[in-house]
């Protein structure tokens, strides 16, 4: 296969090198794929199609979701198959951190956005109140 990319910051598009036509693969085709690139090509569930942010492009890309022998998660671009996350139940265990650095508690922005000045606005109510306390007793 040959993967095109217009621009260095797309998926890109899969085609057959033998006959030049676009080439979608299936999740049977990117699981077999992406257990052959895993350690001792370890046993894999499939575990649905999602969508997951994808550092490299800035933004979230359609994935199938593969869930491998010993806990790790993997996530491959349904379009290319390559492989955008690898999530192992250690690293699991700090989502919640990732999720509160990244301000992305739903998938609405604007529910992210509007708990973002909530919180900003308490803490400038907390240091306020600090300041105005230690003026106090100044």
């Amino acid at each position: 296969v040959w993967i095109v990319r217009t621009v260095r910051n797309e998926v890109g598009t899969v085609f057959d090198a033998t006959t030049g036509t676009p080439w979608e693969p299936s999740p049977e085709v990117i699981g077999e794929t992406v257990q052959l690139m895993m350690k001792g090509t370890p046993a894999y569930t499939y575990v649905g199609e999602d969508e997951y942010y994808w550092n490299d492009l800035n933004r979230p890309i359609p994935v199938y979701h593969f869930r491998f022998d010993g806990g790790t998660d993997v996530y491959a671009s349904r379009a290319t198959a390559e492989i955008v996350s690898r999530r192992t139940g250690f690293w699991r265990a700090f989502t919640p951190f990732l999720i509160t650095h990244s301000v992305a508690f739903s998938s609405d922005d604007d529910t992210n956005a509007i708990f973002l000045l909530v919180m900003l606005g308490a803490i400038t109510i907390l240091v306020a109140t600090g300041w105005w306390a230690w003026w106090r007793i100044r």
